[in-house]
């Protein structure tokens, strides 16, 4: 199954130091206030240059990717990373006391205990082999990209996602600067 997720039609919500949108979450009845969910990917935009501390998710795997702008990310008795647009795919522990200062766009992938994920960034053209993954996300965070699968063309524009149960081989085409970051999930 493929389902295109537009980024102009995602619920947008509020928190103290910016705000967050979820593109999707597995299983889709799964609610992130109740954590109950298997992975739930996300972006969220910090709109501030002070501290703000992460959500603590133990049990809980995180993949903290910066769309745009710098952060500096502090994980409390393990390290800091000054995290640049594309360039550093941060992977911790959802449970650490973490925190982060910088007005940045960034893209998340959380993964519970028995699931395992991996995000990657596209900035070319290429195949995509599935590989292990069981689920796949592709999301267009600049520019646009065609999506080339053996019986369809999916065309993406900047935060548009598209959802394949089960995961696809596909190809993926970018338009004038674009970026693609694809998230596989395995159980």
């Amino acid at each position: 199954m493929r389902t295109l997720i537009k980024g102009s039609e995602r619920k947008v919500s509020l928190w103290a130091g910016g705000s967050s949108s979820q593109i999707c979450i597995w299983p889709q009845d799964a609610l992130y206030a109740e954590r109950n969910f298997l992975y739930r990917i996300s972006t969220a935009v910090a709109d501030s240059d002070e501290w703000s501390a992460y959500t603590a998710l133990s049990g809980v795997c995180r993949h903290l990717l910066m769309l745009d702008g710098s952060a500096l990310v502090k994980h409390e008795g393990h390290y800091e990373l000054l995290m640049e647009p594309y360039k550093d795919i941060d992977v911790f522990d959802g449970g650490w006391t973490s925190s982060a200062k910088g007005k940045v766009r960034d893209f998340n992938l959380m993964c519970r205990e028995n699931c395992e994920g991996r995000m990657y960034v596209l900035d070319s053209d290429r195949e995509v082999p599935v590989g292990d993954a069981e689920h796949r996300l592709i999301f267009c965070a600049e520019g646009e990209a065609e999506l080339l699968f053996h019986d369809e063309t999916i065309h993406l524009c900047k935060e548009d996602a598209l959802l394949l149960l089960p995961a696809e081989t596909l190809t993926v085409k970018h338009g004038n600067g674009a970026k693609v970051v694809v998230c596989d999930m395995k159980f």
